[in-house]
């Protein structure tokens, strides 16, 4: 409901990106959030882009950047490849290498983590 209300005529545009970014930093909503952003791409770039799109990315950037499977990996770079826009290339290249770097780092680390949680 938030990230709708983020597009709505109730809420000015420039204070999108930020509703992105909060639902983006919560882990348990951040799958939801990068489905928003997909379904929304078209008009947030409509929105944003000439104006305010460095917030957009920035919150592109968080939701994505939070994500941690190689299928996401592969998600955000067809979807990426796919919507093509301008001035995101590096941020979205970035986002790229922090989906295989969570992936690494858990691969390598979950066991570990979870034992210590668990002990803790």
């Amino acid at each position: 409901r938030a990230l709708n209300f983020s597009i709505s005529n109730d809420v000015r545009k420039q204070d999108t990106p930020f509703f992105l970014m909060g639902v983006g930093l919560n882990s348990a909503a951040r799958e939801l959030a990068w489905e928003f952003l997909k379904s929304n791409w078209k008009l947030l770039v409509e929105r944003h882009h000439g104006g305010g799109f460095g917030s957009i990315t920035r919150g592109m950037a968080v939701i994505v950047g939070g994500l941690r499977t190689l299928a996401h990996y592969e998600d955000v770079k067809g979807f990426f490849k796919a919507n093509k826009v301008p001035g995101i290339d590096r941020a979205v290249k970035k986002s790229l290498e922090r989906i295989r770097s969570n992936h690494e780092w858990l691969k390598r680390d979950r066991k570990d983590i979870e034992k210590w949680l668990k002990s803790h």
